[in-house]
């Protein structure tokens, strides 16, 4: 009877359909400099469908699978963005006659590349087989779309989010959008509450936080490193890079042997609720010794010596009234094997030190030579 049910509501949406994406609120710019929403990496585009939700209705989102490193849709219940469920890339069922270019072996310019996903409550009949829900009692709900590091720097466009029409749960029928609520994207916490971190001293490793509000799931756990820093001070982070999928050309398979699908490093305005300068690791190529370091300073001199010395470098771009630092690195759906035995810990970790600008521009802020 329930598949009779969801032929029948599928079956109604050809005819009258409203589009809602009127509704989306977007940070849709990529590339390693920010500011980005969210306390997200630069290197994403974010569409959030942000709706008040009486119960009655449920979507149609309707897309094409992007040329991009990961994608995922998330649900998120209240103005803190309360957990809610998801659905990765590799997880969704591609229409009838297309390809999901996010599975092993598949040419990632592979064509048709439609989906289809149901957004409804969690008394919904099931209507599709890639249905995502929410909770049928809570008022503000989010659907957010992340779409990692699109081929080739492009540019994520407003058009390419994929289009969401309204039905009613009873009928099937089209029903209006109703109206959208303004989601979280820069908080406004003064920059003096820097000083209630501390400033390590010598080398400190990330450690590992779970970010709730709004998190990416895909994600797990984040590691994270913070300190008081002022801008005559230079951060030294080292760590060895995980494997990943080489998909940034946009030639080629996905490849799930790899240890992680992507991984990034942001330096965030914190009480701001911004990312601000991410690397990226199709950017940061590991050196001779497996290891990737990074600086994060201020100024042509820091710049030049980090580059001289094989470093890569990132712009100290907080605001002029900054306390502190904070970097996040993710990983983006680790392997079962590297999750378990490797991930976020010994090298796989970084390790990061604070030092004046003059001792690292005199080579002794290294802690590994």
């Amino acid at each position: 009877m329930r598949k009779f049910i969801a032929t029948l509501f599928m079956a109604s949406l050809a005819a009258f359909s409203q589009e809602c994406s009127h509704l989306y609120q977007y940070d849709l710019k990529t590339g390693t400099i920010g500011p980005k929403g969210y306390l997200g990496d630069t290197h994403a585009a974010y569409g959030i469908f942000a709706f008040r939700n009486n119960g009655s209705k449920f979507y149609i989102v309707k897309g094409k699978f992007p040329t991009a490193r990961f994608l995922s849709f998330e649900t998120t219940s209240g103005s803190k963005n309360g957990t809610g469920k998801s659905l990765f890339d590799t997880q969704v069922i591609p229409d009838l006659g297309s390809i999901n270019p996010f599975h092993d072996g598949v040419a990632l310019n592979a064509q048709p590349r439609n989906y289809t996903l149901v957004l409804a409550p969690d008394n919904a009949p099931r209507l599709g087989p890639n249905q995502i829900t929410f909770p049928k009692r809570e008022t503000l709900i989010s659907l957010y779309v992340r779409y990692y590091s699109p081929t080739q720097a492009v540019q994520v466009q407003l058009s390419d989010l994929p289009t969401i029409e309204a039905y009613d749960l009873k009928s099937g029928k089209p029903a209006e959008c109703g109206s959208g609520w303004p989601v979280e994207n820069f908080t406004n916490y003064p920059q003096f509450l820097g000083w209630l971190s501390d400033k390590p001293s010598g080398v400190f490793p990330f450690e590992l936080y779970q970010w709730k509000k709004g998190a990416n799931s895909a994600v797990g756990k984040y590691a994270q490193g913070h300190s008081q820093m002022t801008f005559d001070e230079v951060a030294l982070i080292r760590f060895k890079p995980p494997t990943f999928v080489k998909t940034f050309s946009g030639e080629g398979n996905f490849d799930s042997n790899a240890q992680v699908r992507y991984w990034s490093l942001c330096a965030t305005n914190f009480p701001n609720n911004q990312g601000l300068v991410c690397l990226a690791d199709h950017e940061t190529p590991p050196d001779a010794q497996g290891f990737v370091t990074i600086v994060n300073g201020g100024g042509p001199e820091v710049e030049a010596e980090a580059l001289k010395r094989g470093y890569y470098y990132i712009p100290d771009i907080r605001p002029s009234n900054s306390k502190m630092v904070l970097y996040a690195y993710r990983n983006i759906l680790a392997s079962k094997e590297f999750k378990e035995k490797e991930q976020y810990k010994g090298d796989y970790n970084p390790k990061a030190r604070i030092c004046p600008r003059d001792v690292f521009l005199a080579g002794e802020c290294e802690w590994w030579n």
